[in-house]
């Protein structure tokens, strides 16, 4: 049985187009902010082994429990791992319970 949580806090209009979410988690916060037409700041927090998110047309997924960012895998995660996906700008960032994350090579 799928369920979907999510809470959005802080969205800024403009940004709102841009984060969309379908997941399969046990609970999800996601903040955005835009400031200027080109520069969006977003972040994404999540736990779980299973879910998808959409922001700022990137898609952060858990499938089986290996994270994937736009396709690219970074390795596996657990249930209880706290996910988090920054955008500030140009720069991106995973965090695996706190600890910034590499792609797999």
């Amino acid at each position: 049985m799928k369920t979907s949580s999510l809470i959005a806090v802080a969205f800024s209009i403009g940004a709102i187009a841009n984060m969309h979410s379908s997941v399969s988690v046990a609970s999800s916060f996601m903040t955005s902010s835009v400031s200027g037409s080109s520069h969006s700041n977003s972040e994404l927090t999540f736990t779980g082994n299973s879910g998808r998110h959409t922001v700022n047309d990137d898609v952060v997924e858990v499938k089986s429990g290996v994270l994937e960012v736009n396709g690219i895998s970074y390795g596996k995660v657990s249930d209880k791992s706290v996910i988090k996906y920054i955008v500030h700008g140009n720069k991106k960032a995973i965090y695996i319970d706190g600890k910034l994350r590499e792609p797999d090579r």
